[in-house]
């Protein structure tokens, strides 16, 4: 009888010392845990904390997007397949418009990108929109002569078109003639839009042949965007005469905006697009 308790107080010190062990990093599951609560497993905070993170469509901040498809071949029309990116831009459900933000981002990011309306698996997966690479600089020349049409002159204005975009002519007060760039401040709680000026946007109005060449009178716009890569299509202009006889191209005459309302130190007037 004695020699049967010894062995029972024994096994049960076996028993004893196999939990501590068990439990040797986890001392707070030895003071708060009772027999019932091991008896029902494990809590519901404790299965919440090791079940993975759900799945998420928008990529983790700081992180490069996932590569996505292809974009649908509607949206890339006279893309060259080189220079889309495959990176997979997703708007969260719900919302149709960038935030200041992802803007900065996409426009920033090189290529052109496809932005998603939907996650994968969606209807609105391969609905969305392209947004191109914004250029740091351009220099842009069209021709709309003022005036009934007229299919000599307009052969000479193409003509010309061609030589201002080789010459790319440089004017000191045409830069001069826009010395803020911002928008033009609405109203006294309202401030003006501070812009980044990216090129020039040249308009053949007016042509007529001379001796040996031509006599273009052009009106140049500024090119500009916002900080967050939003499109400024500006009003005010700036005019200039420019001669191209025996192959050289002159400026001959210059004159800023007429419009008497225009005062170039309150900024830009333009739209934002």
């Amino acid at each position: 009888m004695r020699y049967g308790l010894l062995a029972a107080a024994f096994a049960a010190c076996c028993v004893v010392a196999t939990i501590a062990a068990l439990n040797h990093d986890r001392p707070e599951a030895l003071a708060t845990s009772s027999p019932r609560d091991r008896d029902a497993g494990p809590s519901e905070a404790a299965v919440k904390a090791d079940a993975p993170p759900p799945e998420s469509d928008e990529p983790p901040e700081g992180d490069e997007p996932p590569e996505g498809d292809e974009p649908p071949s509607i949206y890339t029309i006279g893309i060259p397949p080189e220079e889309i990116s495959r990176k997979l831009f997703i708007l969260p459900m719900g919302r149709t418009s960038l935030t200041r933000e992802e803007r900065i981002r996409l426009g920033e990011e090189p290529g052109y990108k496809f932005v998603r309306y939907g996650p994968k698996g969606s209807p609105y997966y391969n609905m969305g929109f392209m947004i191109g690479p914004y250029p740091a600089w351009s220099f842009e020349v069209v021709v709309k002569l003022d005036g009934p049409p007229d299919p000599k002159l307009q052969k000479l204005a193409e003509e010309a078109k061609r030589e201002i975009l080789r010459a790319e002519p440089s004017n000191p007060a045409r830069r001069h003639a826009f010395p803020k760039w911002r928008t033009v401040q609405p109203n006294a709680e309202t401030p003006g839009v501070p812009l980044v000026h990216t090129g020039w946007s040249v308009m053949i109005e007016r042509i007529e042949p001379i001796r040996g060449g031509w006599r273009a009178r052009v009106g140049v716009r500024p090119q500009a965007r916002t900080e967050d890569y939003l499109r400024v299509m500006v009003v005010n202009v700036y005019y200039e005469v420019y001669t191209f006889k025996d192959g050289v191209l002159d400026l001959e005459a210059q004159f800023p905006d007429p419009d008497p309302d225009y005062n170039a130190e309150e900024g830009l007037s333009g739209i934002i697009l």
